[in-house]
């Protein structure tokens, strides 16, 4: 399993080439992701961004086909929702927010909503001289008839392309914020 996911890790690499990321556990009952972007946009506008993933999230991963309907609303207890005619659903709830440096959020992603699991989503920002660093970690557990090895790599993949997705955003606007 070590093996794929290292294959796994160098695809995502060659083909984003801006997301630091790594399984850096997984087992039967859990699996812990981590993830990192450096991105041009200040931590201010970097951490507004984070709150908007109707701007940044992909439309292949959502229950709908449209980031569009995706909702964040940036409060303990708020939720990170997707509405559409005809359907809604909670993707996470806010744990813990620390304006401009830290969101956190509990929630199954995609089909593991559906599994008897706890998932904790962490965003850390944190400023640098020519940017922000925004490091993602995803902890997932539950039980060991889950099989959460043979979803970590799945999760990992697609948390990179959302990361590669949020930075491709960040970069764009720190680009045009020193113009």
């Amino acid at each position: 399993m070590r093996l794929q996911t290292l294959a796994a890790f160098i695809a995502a690499a060659c083909l984003s080439g801006t997301v630091q990321a790594e399984v850096t556990q997984s087992d039967a009952s859990s699996f812990t992701l981590a993830q990192r972007i450096i991105v041009i946009a200040d931590q201010p506008a970097s951490f507004q961004a984070l709150l908007h993933p109707e701007h940044w999230w992909k439309q292949e991963h959502t229950w709908s086909g449209s980031a569009g309907n995706l909702s964040l609303d940036p409060r303990a207890g708020g939720c990170w929702c997707e509405r559409w005619s005809g359907g809604q659903v909670e993707h996470a709830r806010v744990l813990f927010l620390r304006n401009g440096s830290m969101l956190r959020l509990q929630g199954g992603f995609g089909p593991m909503q559906a599994m008897a699991v706890t998932g904790v989503l962490e965003f850390q920002l944190t400023p640098g001289k020519d940017g922000t660093q925004i490091d993602l970690s995803y902890r997932v557990t539950g039980a060991g008839s889950s099989k959460l090895d043979a979803m970590a790599p799945l999760a990992d993949q697609m948390f990179q392309q959302q990361m590669a997705s949020l930075k491709a955003l960040l970069d764009a606007q720190g680009r045009a914020a020193r113009q």
